[in-house]
């Protein structure tokens, strides 16, 4: 994930979940499974926010 393009365009904050293991991914997605499996057995969410000009957030 890229978020400095989003940040120049006004978008505080990018979000997502990192995939640690595809193939069990892919096994969780062909058997109908959701993102709550997902997060326990092979990915984490992630998240990017922008810190204005004093370094806050």
């Amino acid at each position: 994930m890229i978020p400095h393009p989003l940040f120049r365009k006004g978008i505080t904050a990018v979000m997502g979940v990192k995939i640690r293991d595809p193939s069990v991914m892919m096994r969780i997605v062909s058997e109908a499974g959701g993102t709550r499996q997902m997060l326990v057995k092979c990915a984490e969410k992630i998240s990017f926010l922008k810190k204005n000009h004093e370094g806050f957030y």
